[in-house]
């Protein structure tokens, strides 16, 4: 683990300092295989013997003899094949599963003349006030380059950022020229623009120089003014630099959203905070600047976006940081617009279904390619909601999201996490060890780690690492949500998870927490089929409709779930309201089945396609085509079409028994094919996976019915290791999926 660690951060020691005879030019040439970024790594085999060949000729800085390069017998290969095979042993030992950035091919080739590459500007001076602008200067001209118009654009500030970091030593650090225009080369900019502020407490000179990257003299300009003069400095820099260059302008349309200098400060000191993974503070930055200017769009971005890693800003600070987003969207850019849509949803403080925000990310990634963060959040959606929305491959969409977030800023942890995650619903435990490594070299703080730690050590069987990993969750039993959320969706740990929850629940300092630990206590249990010792548990807590749900989707206790429907009142208690006409409906009831639907507002009228309903409404949706189906009325399929047409959408954030009772309205409409795609709608997200088994099960039943072999294998075998040690009440149903399953596969199980 730590050498697998050390591959993925540490720089390799310069081949030089083994053997200092080696040339220069060779030495360089090694040490760009052993580039931690596929994109800075050469990004073909051609290119790499061009630039061998190169080396071999004197004009190429190195004497042919000093190299020897000879012929090799047959059965051996040359240098140039065997560095290559060294470069891609490199390329594995680094994490081989992020892409080449370019692809192969002539780099030089794939240069944009309207893509410039803006470095942190060194800031000197009598005052360490202007100290925000040596990495804000990166976002700043970004704003003013945003490529409309067909206008020079800056690269996104996190990719540019993130590969700065990697090629220096210290923060304090600067690149030499080569080493400027090297990255901007493999970033694919046709220019770069390096600068510095000289200032005190009153006046400030910022220089910047635009060079470009295939050659030629650099253009230079140099501002000066009073040190609140930023707004007025940076825009005259832009337009001073390109006015110099033939063809090359700045939207002048551009702004920062803000006149404020002290809030710019703040944004531009929570920009720095949220690339480095430190979101908390990030937070406290963008909340610092909504205060200084209380119409600060941008700040209103980075806060709903921090906040959606940190979750510290609370309600009223993120409804109103999305509602300062969303006013001000006319002013910003057409990629940050595109951002600001798919950050907070298309409908911004309306809440959007979830299949209108996969569009909005879809379209964030159009406008903005070379953003991370607009990969990662696409790759979330598809991670999370893509099953649900009936998207076949989904996860395989999200992993290559993942790894082109990857690509661009190879230490995001965020797709890391995930990208750990899909390794082991594969059952590829190499590969999650090895993503592991990267993610925890990423992300060293152990809370955020543990349980990833915990569902790779507990997947491989590996005892050292599920100890320090069951170590720091009895430390911090809340960090264990991780591994209850995604560990019956994995199949993983299935005993333990009662354990880890009982844990946290012991531990709980909220009512909310407290809640959480007993959901997922109970739903371990019912999902490992011991109904009677979730029955036990959920018993801690106030949970109206509870035993109903799980008696209809979860092989719950009948008995408990009639006790319950007799006591609840739905006139009284709104979240009993949807449970109690479920259990009408099935209890035959159909008369106040309907009349609870309709209070639900399961009959409409409904909003325009994009806006999120309630869950309340899709459940008063499913009652109301239930009522009518059992009553053999003419618009029954009409309204089961209806409701399986609103849980397509994720109304809300979730769904989950909703699409097995549409899967068994489908069904008994003869509709099999559709049922089974319904049934196959798994929602995975951040509680506690419910009705799993029952949705294998049902899955692979109507598979099999459809002739579906493969997939019928697949949900029995899901089903069953679930299962593993389930409660007397439920063994002739385990057997009976074990039977089936058998007579698929020729098996005895």
């Amino acid at each position: 683990q730590a050498v697998l660690a050390a591959h993925m951060t540490e720089a390799p020691v310069p081949v030089t300092r083994r053997r200092q005879a080696v040339p220069e030019p060779l030495a360089e040439w090694v040490m760009r295989c052993l580039e931690k970024k596929p994109a800075d790594r050469w990004q073909s085999s051609d290119e790499m013997l061009a630039r061998l060949e190169q080396l071999t000729t004197p004009s190429g800085g190195v004497e042919p003899t000093a190299l020897r390069l000879e012929a090799a017998p047959k059965p051996r290969r040359g240098l140039a094949g065997i560095v290559v095979a060294a470069a891609a042993v490199a390329v594995v030992a680094a994490g081989a599963f992020v892409l080449g950035a370019r692809g192969s091919g002539d780099a030089e080739a794939a240069l944009d003349p309207n893509l410039v590459v803006v470095l942190p500007f060194r800031v000197a001076g009598a005052t360490p006030s202007l100290g925000y602008l040596r990495e804000g200067m990166v976002d700043m001209l970004a704003t003013w380059l945003t490529g409309e118009g067909g206008t020079v654009r800056a690269a996104d500030p996190s990719m540019v950022t993130s590969a700065w970091r990697r090629r220096l030593s210290s923060e304090d650090d600067d690149l030499d020229e080569v080493g400027t225009l090297q990255l901007a080369r493999d970033l694919g900019a046709g220019f770069a623009l390096t600068g510095s502020i000289v200032g005190s407490e009153s006046r400030m000179v910022v220089r910047g120089a635009l060079t470009p990257v295939d050659g030629g003299a650099p253009l230079q300009a140099t501002v000066e003014g009073a040190a609140d003069s930023i707004f007025e400095l940076v825009p005259g820099l832009v337009n001073s630099l390109l006015a110099q260059s033939a063809g090359l302008s700045a939207d002048r349309t551009a702004n920062l959203t803000t006149s404020s200098v002290d809030a710019l400060r703040s944004y531009l000191r929570g920009q720095a905070e949220y690339r480095q993974g430190r979101y908390e503070e990030a937070v406290t930055d963008f909340a610092e600047a909504l205060a200084l200017d209380s119409m600060f769009a941008l700040a209103g971005v980075g806060l709903v976006s921090a906040n959606g890693w940190a979750g510290t800003a609370g309600a009223e600070l993120s409804a109103r940081a999305t509602r300062i987003a969303w006013d001000g969207r006319d002013q910003m850019s057409r990629r940050d617009r595109a951002m600001l849509i798919a950050t907070v949803g298309p409908n911004g403080p309306i809440p959007s279904t979830i299949r209108a925000e996969l569009r909005a990310d879809e379209e964030a990634v159009r406008e903005a390619p070379d953003r991370a963060e607009a990969w990662y959040q696409m790759g979330d959606v598809l991670f999370h909601w893509g099953e649900q929305l009936d998207i076949a491959d989904a996860l395989e969409r999200s992993e290559q999201a993942f790894l082109r977030a990857m690509e661009l800023d190879s230490m995001f942890a965020g797709p890391l996490q995930h990208l750990v995650l899909l390794s082991l619903a594969r059952g590829d435990t190499a590969e999650a060890r090895s993503r592991f490594a990267w993610f925890e070299a990423a992300n060293p703080d152990p809370t955020t780690t543990s349980a990833e730690r915990w569902l790779v050590g507990t997947a491989l069987g590996d005892d050292s690492m599920t100890a320090q990993a069951d170590a720091e969750l009895r430390a911090n039993p809340r960090a264990a949500t991780g591994a209850l959320f995604a560990g019956p969706w994995l199949v993983v740990g299935t005993d333990e998870l009662p354990r880890l929850a009982r844990q946290w629940r012991g531990s709980a300092v909220s009512e909310f927490d407290r809640r959480q630990a007993v959901f997922a206590e109970a739903g371990a249990h019912w999902n490992a089929g011991r109904p009677a010792a979730a029955d036990q548990v959920i018993g801690a807590v106030d949970a109206p409709g509870a035993r109903i749900l799980a008696a209809l989707f979860w092989d719950g206790d009948s008995a408990a779930a009639d006790a319950e429907a007799a006591a609840l009142d739905p006139s009284v208690n709104g979240q009993a309201a949807c449970p109690a006409a479920l259990w009408k409906l099935e209890t035959g009831d159909l008369g106040s089945a309907g009349r609870i639907a309709e209070t639900l507002g399961g009959v409409g009228p409904w909003p325009p396609p994009t806006v999120a309903i309630s869950r309340s409404q899709l459940c008063g949706a499913i009652v109301a085509a239930g009522v009518a189906q059992r009553r053999g009325a003419p618009d029954a399929g009409a309204l089961i079409d209806r409701a399986d047409s609103l849980a397509l959408t994720v109304p809300s954030d979730f769904v989950d028994w909703e699409n097995l009772a549409i899967a068994r309205l489908l069904e008994a409409n003869g509709d099999v094919a559709r049922a089974a795609r319904a049934a196959r709608r798994v929602r995975y997200y951040y509680v506690t996976p419910a009705f799993l088994p029952t949705h294998y099960r049902e899955a692979g039943r109507l598979a099999e019915l459809t002739g579906d072999r493969d997939a019928a294998v697949d949900y029995y075998s899901k089903y069953l290791a679930l299962r593993t040690d389930p409660e007397p009440a439920l063994l002739d149903q385990v057997t009976g999926v074990r039977e089936a399953l058998a007579r698929l596969t020729g098996e005895t199980r």
